[in-house]
């Protein structure tokens, strides 16, 4: 019976609606290759303090299974090196070579501080994946990161621009 109601769309780490996230306050359709898809996104606001605590929840779609795992990394910047970022070891909670399928979605949520000191102005915030897997050996850097494209098939880079927060 727990695993029936945990299991309902939006209430645990899978749901299946084919693509799509019902409860995502934004809906989106950005491809990182040809493996997963964002498909929307929450977040707790877009003005913020210094020291305020940012809360993003990113839906993944597989499109297909994987042997690769992937972290995900949220990015607060102004287009230098990030001035906030949080990186997670799997997206979800959930190794992408074990448990993400095309059978349902992955809600990933994030949360950072804003530092104490950040100055007031406009910052953008990027999601993005990486791994060292597809690296050769000590070689990883910033690791191998899928390329982002639109619904169009537009490549936009590296790493998915989510919008801007304003920090007052």
């Amino acid at each position: 019976l727990l695993a029936a109601v945990l299991l309902r769309p939006g209430l645990a780490w899978l749901a299946s609606p084919a693509g799509t996230a019902l409860p995502a306050q934004t809906r989106t359709a950005y491809n990182f290759d040809d493996d997963f898809q964002v498909i929307g996104y929450d977040l707790n606001s877009r003005q913020f303090s210094p020291g305020d605590a940012l809360r993003l929840n990113v839906y993944w779609y597989p499109l297909r299974a994987s042997d690769v795992n992937f972290s995900s990394f949220l990015h607060v910047s102004t287009g230098g090196p990030p001035v906030a970022q949080v990186d997670q070891l799997h997206p979800g909670g959930r190794a992408i070579s074990e448990w993400w399928t095309p059978e349902g979605y992955i809600y990933d949520p994030y949360r950072v501080t804003l530092p104490p000191d950040i100055a007031p102005g406009e910052y953008s915030l990027f999601v993005g994946l990486y791994t060292c897997e597809l690296m050769p050996p000590g070689e990883c850097g910033n690791g191998y990161r899928p390329t982002v494209t639109d619904a169009e098939g537009e490549e936009l880079g590296d790493t998915l621009f989510l919008g801007t927060i304003t920090v007052r």
